[in-house]
């Protein structure tokens, strides 16, 4: 869709047009009437995203940023957590909530698994939390937490949920009310297909109780109660400049979704994943993930015996892919794969003929359109 490498890593993903013109308008002020307009436009279609009727909040930064965000106005020093990880960013959660003096107590899995509902259960019997935090789609793995059923256990025990949906948010199955979330944490980047500069935060009523609760916190900047205040009269009140231009690409993004219904760009995003593994297999990868827990929105694919790293990766950039190494204790092991955002079905056929080339250069065997076969087999489906 754009002139470029064909990105198929875990984020940025590629951007349509029309939102890449949106973000291109020149400047409006950020408490003109035409820019509260789309602010307030981009949250409400925020809340369908999210399925909730609580509050969305928007702020300039990373998906870190919304983290932080939720983990300083609901957490302090001495409060106790549970964190369950499934890899990097399950562990980023542990640092940020460490930088608030929260007491942390980690549950982690191997690489490619999950931790086990019995063991989160078990944990959260024997110590009292206030909150339970999971990423819902680890891109270091490719592996989809089991949010629905931890957030029951959540709710069982009286702990806040806080579910970081920077790679899941408009790709998979999270609506947040339903499900008891209280903090759903996105990014502009991922599977919403805008430009990276955003984080968005879908907040509960209870968890915004649990914030006017607190005298203070350890953040200006990400404070809901400024943010909240400002979105009551926001062509009056101000709290930091509006990232007028990122937002005005966002309201088109999340335009662009609805559109085309969540329930459809969930089951696309399904459709593609499958399709990607299915070729992936097809050529002698080996999905990380389980299919009933791989994610919609990445894959990690391990390389078939013989194929070096470094070489594999350059020479796909060479042919116009570019795709993300593995970390960490799979470090050279594999690539992680992105498919969210506008990522089209051309995009997965046209990335695994190019893997089918790379490898048959290497001398991988006959490789030659088995890749390409399996997933448009799958994509028909």
């Amino acid at each position: 869709m754009t002139k470029g490498p064909m990105l198929m890593v875990p984020g940025p993903t590629p951007v349509d047009p029309s939102i890449l013109e949106a973000m291109g308008r020149a400047p409006l002020h950020f408490t003109s009437r035409e820019f509260v307009r789309i602010l307030l436009e981009t949250r409400d279609g925020l809340r369908a995203v999210m399925q909730t009727e609580g509050d969305v909040i928007i702020l300039a930064g990373s998906g870190t940023m919304g983290l932080e965000s939720a983990i300083a106005n609901v957490l302090g020093s001495g409060d106790r957590a549970l964190v369950v990880s499934h890899g990097k960013w399950g562990e980023r959660l542990v640092t940020v909530c460490r930088c608030y003096g929260v007491d942390v107590t980690l549950l982690s899995a191997e690489p490619g698994e999950v931790v086990p509902l019995g063991s989160i259960e078990s944990a959260l019997k024997n110590g009292r939390y206030k909150a339970v935090l999971v990423t819902h789609v680890e891109t270091s793995t490719g592996v989809r937490a089991p949010v629905r059923e931890i957030g029951l256990l959540a709710r069982e025990h009286g702990c806040l949920y806080l579910v970081d949906g920077v790679s899941s948010t408009g790709a998979e199955v999270e609506p947040m009310d339903e499900w008891g979330i209280d903090v759903l944490m996105a990014a502009s980047q991922k599977a919403l297909g805008c430009p990276p500069g955003l984080t968005m935060l879908g907040i509960s009523p209870r968890a915004v109780r649990v914030r006017k609760e607190r005298a203070s916190i350890s953040n200006h900047y990400g404070d809901w109660l400024e943010m909240l205040r400002v979105l009551q009269n926001p062509t009056v009140e101000t709290h930091v400049t509006h990232p007028v231009n990122a937002i005005c690409a966002l309201h088109q993004g999340v335009r662009l979704l609805l559109e085309d219904g969540l329930d459809r760009r969930i089951a696309d995003h399904r459709r593609r994943a499958t399709a990607m593994r299915d070729g992936l297999r097809a050529m002698g990868f080996q999905p990380l993930a389980r299919e009933e827990i791989a994610a919609n929105t990445v894959t990690v694919g391990l390389y078939p015996p013989g194929v070096e790293d470094r070489a594999f990766r350059a020479a796909l950039e060479r042919n116009g892919v570019l795709v993300a190494s593995t970390g960490g204790s799979l470090a050279g092991k594999g690539v992680r794969l992105g498919h969210m955002g506008y990522i089209t079905d051309l995009d997965i056929v046209s990335c695994l003929s190019v893997f089918e080339r790379v490898l048959e250069g290497m001398g991988q065997g006959d490789i030659l359109g088995k890749g390409v076969a399996a997933a448009e087999k799958a994509l028909v489906r």
